[in-house]
């Protein structure tokens, strides 16, 4: 007998180590071990990946693109043509049992999915008046209007939703007759050894006795690294020994950052591109403190759950992104400003009990609530057993 099968959209390039495309690659692994089929309809960009019971699907790339910038942009909306396109063709040609869009590819089964919408699992990585704000075109009255409208249909036709902890009760309040949930990304602490932490510690030269603060992901606008940067200053007053680790960037924004920083703390921070994500443990490994510094967004960063199995204190700005999840002791909050980020950090520094018990807290917070059989769970409310 035949696995059912669901298709998946999702508008970006995988597989590539960033937010959304690790999002879509657990949930295909979860259906797949609970007994689904799976047609992932994506981009032609990205790495190949095997997945058994997975048949990646990719678009033309007409134009030869080798990127995709994250966020808004016309390459996007070129692709995203293509893409509807192409799951127009595959809706009408095959029975899915569930269709998993993610972003705005959702609009692609509302199109052509008119009587089985209950069918249609809208996977909400952000929400699109917010995440389109940011340009100034998207600012206006009129576009920020029709943005929220086109939300609502979205939320208010589909038959299940998952979305960030932020974005839980933004979803409940547009559409309460709506299922939804939030995603429990499981987490797991990877083993490092003492070499390599030394390897990472002679290469950033970052001498035994220093106060590493490392931070990791992209550096798009939202994660507030301009704060981080005006933070310094302070940050080495009240602690001599900080170094401030930031890792993730692309060649362009790891200049532009370099540049942002006063010749007398250049001492005081790496900035890196992005590495590895093998290697990334061993970012944690070295870190005194992991920094997760978003401006604005209800969108929980996907790195939080890695810092969580990472065991190490954790300094948070005080947005809907981070509240849910890091609030109630697991993480020092600070409001988005260099001033607050400063006592934050300091408090970690001079308080090691408290840290510890920080540490603590978090750690039993991972072992109850993110492991993959949570997960499993999690994906189970939307698919039928």
């Amino acid at each position: 007998m035949n696995n059912p099968t669901v298709l998946l959209i999702g508008p970006q390039p995988f597989y590539e180590e960033r937010g959304t495309p690790i999002s879509l690659r657990l949930v295909v692994t979860g259906l797949t071990e609970l007994g689904y089929d799976v047609d992932f309809l994506t981009f032609p960009i990205g790495q190949n990946v095997t997945i058994v019971g997975v048949n990646t699907i990719r678009i033309k790339n007409l134009l030869g693109f080798t990127s995709i910038p994250i966020g808004f942009s016309f390459r996007k909306i070129f692709l995203d043509l293509f893409l509807f396109s192409k799951a127009r063709k595959l809706l009408k040609s095959k029975n899915y049992v569930r269709v998993h869009a993610s972003e705005e590819a959702v609009f692609a089964p509302l199109m052509f999915l008119r009587h089985a919408r209950n069918r249609i699992v809208y996977d909400m990585a952000s929400s699109l008046p917010e995440q389109l704000e940011t340009l100034p075109v998207f600012r206006l009255g009129l576009t920020q209007k029709f943005l929220t409208r086109l939300e609502r249909y979205a939320l208010q036709n589909v038959g299940y939703v998952f979305c960030s902890w932020g974005l839980l009760d933004h979803v409940r309040k547009i559409a309460p007759d709506t299922r939804a949930s939030a995603w429990v990304f499981p987490s797991h602490r990877a083993s490092v050894v003492d070499e390599a932490i030394q390897n990472l510690r002679d290469e950033l030269r970052i001498i035994d006795d220093a106060f590493p603060i490392v931070y990791t992901g992209s550096f798009a606008s939202y994660q507030g690294l301009d704060v981080v940067v005006e933070s310094i200053p302070e940050i080495v007053a009240r602690i001599p020994s900080a170094v401030v680790i930031l890792v993730g960037g692309n060649n362009d924004e790891v200049t532009k950052l370099k540049r942002a920083i006063a010749p007398e703390h250049q001492d005081n921070i790496r900035v890196l591109p992005k590495q590895s994500r093998d290697r990334i443990p061993v970012f944690f490994a070295l870190a005194a403190v992991l920094l997760s510094s978003r401006s604005h967004g209800k969108n929980v960063p996907l790195k939080v759950f890695e810092y969580l199995a990472a065991e190490r204190p954790i300094v948070a700005s005080d947005v809907p992104a981070h509240r849910d999840i890091l609030g109630t002791g697991r993480a020092a909050l600070y409001e988005p400003n260099p001033a607050s980020l400063a006592r934050a950090v300091h408090l970690v520094y001079s308080n090691p009990d408290n840290s510890a018990q920080m540490v603590e807290t978090a750690t039993k917070y991972r072992s109850e609530h993110l492991s993959w059989e949570s997960y499993l769970e999690a994906l189970k409310l939307a698919y039928p057993q």
